[in-house]
């Protein structure tokens, strides 16, 4: 049986060219379907008077494609006479947009020309905040929910009708306002050594004296707020109180910079060092040190991370962004002849926005380029997010921009 087994199987590939001997037959007999009462064995069908099997087709039929090159002979010719041959795949070197080469850190990242940017920037209406104050943090939880603040104490709130300057009690009135934070139903604001909550428009109460000054409020720490200040102060905000944490190692520059994403990991920048913080213990492993290559070390003030990506900005006599590829190694970029930067933020790594004392730069992968000069006296010193086209900057002289 099995080595009929084995000779039917040959038979079924020689029926493709013109029939099969019947192991069942004496030699030289086939199964021949020709003429009446002669019929195909179970799973064959009669097919030019010989019985092939009903799946022979997809089982036995040649490719006579060759692989070599040259072309087979079920090739069609084309109106030339000649057989086309099959054409190597071209190789895409494009890189995707999610994921640029950033090896070369962009060269000297000078004016890059004409490039493609996501909104358009234009100065909006404060709703009243006065030219005397410098605004020093914005951010919100959608369009109709933004919130500025700045020196002397000042709150200005968006809603649906737009930006409008709260009241604010006169026991707050000359704090230095210097960010804001949060998440839907609570808002913080950092005020010299304090951390403030607004509860209300023209609402304000004390919510921690800490032991210096705190400059950030964010962070975004898993289920937590943090705000950070002098002396490396980290403080957390757990849904009811906040509480100090303990640093190991401890930071004993102030802490300006921060960048959480609502995961376990969230970037600090304080003086020339950039820290990682990881795990909800609150425990800090330090990431890199980035000195300038001239005499005068960074002094980082703000930090946007994303895809593994970290890019913080500096205040120095030039303003630098200093890059952390996903392998660990630092580099300097620099939008041209840029002065102090004091804010970043970005929709992804190849779109983002830096704040500076002259103006607004677009980052998008490749260099930068210079999108808004700012005016005499309207530096601009934070910049917040909530996609593309919904990008607001705020500054000096009550300045409030948006990039729609």
């Amino acid at each position: 049986m099995r080595a009929k087994s084995i000779i039917l199987q040959l038979c079924l590939l020689a029926l493709a060219v013109g029939g099969c001997v019947n192991p069942e037959l004496p030699a030289g007999g086939y199964w021949s379907c020709k003429g009446a009462g002669k019929e195909c064995p179970t799973g064959h069908h009669c097919k030019s008077g010989i019985c092939q099997p009903d799946k022979l087709d997809a089982a036995v039929k040649k490719d006579t494609r060759q692989t070599d090159g040259k072309p087979g002979a079920d090739r069609k010719k084309g109106p030339d006479g000649k057989v086309a041959t099959d054409k190597k795949v071209a190789v895409d070197k494009t890189v995707a947009v999610d994921k640029p080469v950033l090896s070369k850190d962009l060269g000297p990242s000078s004016d890059i020309g004409k490039v493609v940017l996501p909104c358009t920037w234009g100065a909006v209406s404060s709703g009243g905040v006065p030219a005397s104050v410098a605004l020093k943090g914005v951010w919100g939880t959608s369009e109709t929910n933004m919130f500025a603040v700045g020196n002397p104490g000042t709150v200005a709130h968006r809603s649906s009708s737009g930006w409008k300057n709260e009241s604010v009690p006169a026991t707050f009135a000359k704090w230095p306002f210097s960010a804001v934070g949060g998440h839907s139903k609570r808002v913080f604001i950092a005020a010299g050594a304090n951390i403030l909550e607004r509860t209300g428009p023209g609402n304000i109460a004390k919510h921690k004296t800490t032991g210096g000054s705190m400059f950030t409020i964010g962070g975004n720490f898993g289920k937590g707020i943090l705000a950070t200040g002098t002396g490396g102060q980290v403080y957390k905000f757990d849904g009811s109180s906040w509480a100090k944490l303990a640093v190991d190692p401890p930071i004993s520059n102030t802490i300006q910079g921060i960048w959480g994403d609502g995961s376990a990991n969230v970037w600090l920048g304080a003086a020339d060092t950039v820290h990682k913080m990881e795990g909800a213990t609150g425990n800090l492993v330090k990431a890199a040190t980035r000195t300038l290559t001239d005499s005068s070390k960074p002094n980082i003030v703000d930090i946007y991370s994303s895809a593994s990506h970290v890019f913080a900005v500096s205040i120095t006599p030039k303003g630098k962004v200093h890059h952390r590829s996903p392998n660990g190694q630092w580099s300097a970029l620099s939008p041209g002849n840029a002065q102090a930067l004091f804010g970043v933020w970005g929709d992804s790594i190849t779109s983002i926005w830096v704040v500076g004392r002259d103006g607004i730069w677009f980052y998008n992968g490749n260099g930068f380029k210079k999108v808004h000069s700012a005016a005499k006296n309207q530096g601009l010193t934070a910049i917040f997010g909530l996609g593309p086209k919904k990008v607001w900057a705020v500054g000096e002289g009550g300045t409030v921009m948006r990039c729609k």
